[in-house]
């Protein structure tokens, strides 16, 4: 039986099916299988990594090759579409897809030489690798993640091989630290210790039965009064799954407040050493919204959903010996989650714990410390520290706002340890300066964003005069407290607001309270979206007048906002006319 000579290409794309879609799809295939084997190699993908794609994708520049070029406008186009399959977990995250992707690109009749190919394969994935902001990069913490860099190892290895080019070292062979494998932040001598510190960052759970990332429902089982002002909330999901997430981070709540569904973003409180269950720890706030409604209304049987986790801010790519968690009031809670993580799974780091609260009253968690002290001794120091306590009120301990002093006493040896804060924004960056103006190496100090809604911190207010990166943190924005719901000026809370969308020639009526994306779905203007959270960027849209205000977002970069994108699933009218080009 006779067949077709073999080709050089052919020794190394076995697996070319006969009949395959148009270039450009093929090509899009591949860049978005590309993204998500090195983006989301730990299932970490960030919102830095999303922004990251949407650059490459939004300027094409960095491409020189003519015949990559439709393939990431055919991304554009489809982004939405891929991203729910993602979301679904439809499409394969891992190396034979990007290999079989590859293949059908290279083999494409119209296809030029693969070096001039794998070429720009090649800066596309160098600029995934390398995506962090300039804010994390002027504190050193803009270090490739020890995943990225085995999945790139991975991807370098096929495009060599792809080329005929010597072989590369990949994940399977290349010699990579103990504490690499837990962490892309090491402080000095973490490496010594290697596993032993971090050793359940390493244990991966079945993807049957886990909720890694998406959408989920789930019903709350339990809540728990902290204090006057705080009770815990505890959720399973309706669907029995595990939930799997990295301590610190956050999830988005959708609640039916009202006639409305609201969203707001909340650190989860437990840990995922205890995978059954999740929960979130909530300060009632005056005027708040959300916060009231949850003290007020939820309760155990009350089902509705949830999307997650996201976040940066998280001991578990950090391995240290000795850590220094900083919190003031309910900034606790992304430390209580590590510190509950760091004690269930028998770390031997040493643990520094200063809590700022308002009045001894205001002591969230205060009988876990005390377990926690019985069950890890010396190496737990935890100073609960108010900053007044009222006549009547009993207290025998230091009675402290932050400082050097106090920080000086219950840590002598801060310098030595890594350290993670969160509380209000003035707390941080009181904190922060403290820290800098002593010596401290600032590549190990992590922080959170913590306190008002975005809207109310200068930047993050689309429209706002200021530019956002006057006011960047050292890690993604989110809404913890549920501040009081700003009044617009000149308008009130509950004011009405012209929403125009230029393309599509409408004009409607909106509250300060009601997302854009559900008005425009409500009334036929069609906006490609996805999560609906603020976390992938599918529904960005440019702002010709006016402000929006947007509670949390996770998808715009610095430049974006700059450029006045906002995003409409969780955008407000913040001005009684709003122009967006849409």
């Amino acid at each position: 039986m006779l067949t077709a000579p073999h080709t050089e290409k052919d020794k190394f794309m076995p697996e070319l099916a006969a009949t395959a879609p148009l270039p450009a799809d093929r090509i899009a295939d591949l860049l978005f299988s590309l993204f998500l084997y090195v983006a989301d190699a730990d299932e970490g993908l960030t919102a830095r990594d999303v922004q990251c794609l949407h650059g490459m994708i939004d300027d094409a520049h960095w491409c020189e090759c003519a015949y990559l070029a439709p393939g990431l406008q055919n991304l554009r186009l489809r982004y939405g579409d891929l991203w729910k399959e993602y979301q679904k977990k439809t499409i394969a995250r891992d190396l034979r897809t990007v290999t079989s992707n590859l293949n059908a690109v290279m083999q494409a009749p119209t296809s030029p030489q693969p070096g001039e190919i794998v070429t720009m394969l090649r800066i596309f994935v160098e600029r995934l690798s390398k995506n962090a902001s300039p804010v994390l990069v002027r504190l050193g913490l803009a270090a490739t993640a020890p995943a990225k860099k085995r999945a790139c190892m991975d991807v370098e290895s096929l495009f060599a091989r792809t080329l005929g080019e010597p072989r590369q070292t990949t994940t399977a062979d290349a010699p990579i630290s103990p504490g690499e494998m837990a962490s892309e932040h090491v402080s000095p001598d973490s490496g010594k210790a290697g596993l032993s510190l971090w050793p359940a960052a390493t244990l991966e759970y079945s993807h049957e039965f886990t909720w890694k990332r998406g959408r989920t429902a789930v019903r709350c089982v339990a809540v728990v009064q902290e204090t006057h002002d705080v009770k815990t909330f505890v959720f399973q999901a309706v669907k029995p799954v595990v939930f799997a997430y990295k301590p610190g981070q956050f999830v988005t709540l959708e609640l039916p407040i009202g006639v409305k569904t609201i969203r707001r973003s909340y650190t989860i409180s437990s840990s995922p050493s205890r995978p059954h269950s999740i929960s979130i720890t909530v300060k009632r706030v005056p005027d708040g919204l959300v916060s009231n409604w949850l003290h007020d209304n939820m309760q155990e049987g009350f089902q509705f959903n949830l999307s997650g986790p996201n976040g940066d801010f998280t001991c578990f790519h950090a391995p240290a010996p000795k850590l220094l968690l900083i919190a003031a009031g309910s900034g606790i809670t992304p430390l209580m989650s590590m510190m509950r993580w760091i004690a269930d799974t028998s770390s031997p780091a040493n643990i520094v714990f200063l809590n700022n609260i308002r009045s001894p009253a205001d002591v969230i968690f205060a009988r876990e410390f005390e377990q926690f002290e019985m069950r890890m001794g010396a190496r737990l120091t935890a100073g609960i520290v108010p900053g007044s306590v009222a006549p009547g009120e009993t207290w025998d301990g230091p009675v402290s706002h932050f400082s050097e002093d106090l920080m000086r006493q219950l840590a002598p040896d801060f310098m030595e340890r890594e350290v993670f804060v969160c509380g209000p924004p003035g707390y941080m960056d009181l904190v922060r300066t403290t820290l800098e103006r002593v010596g401290y190496p600032m590549d190990r100090y992590h922080q959170e964003s913590f306190g008002a809604p975005p809207a109310q911190r200068p930047g993050l207010l689309a429209g706002a005069t200021m530019p956002p990166a006057a006011s960047a943190p050292a890690t993604s924005p989110r809404v913890e407290a549920d501040a009081p719901i700003p009044a617009f000026s000149p308008a009130p809370v509950t004011a009405t607001a012209d929403i125009v969308f230029s393309r599509s020639s409408k004009t409607l009526s909106a509250t300060t309270e009601d997302f854009i994306l559900d008005l425009a779905d409500e009334n036929g203007v069609e906006i490609a979206s996805s999560c609906r959270a603020g976390n992938c960027g599918t529904c960005k849209v440019r702002l010709l007048e006016g402000r929006v205000e947007m509670d949390g977002q996770q998808a715009l970069s610095e430049g974006d906002i700059l450029d006045g994108y906002v995003l409409l699933c969780i955008g407000r009218a913040g001005s009684p006319r709003v122009v967006l080009d849409a």
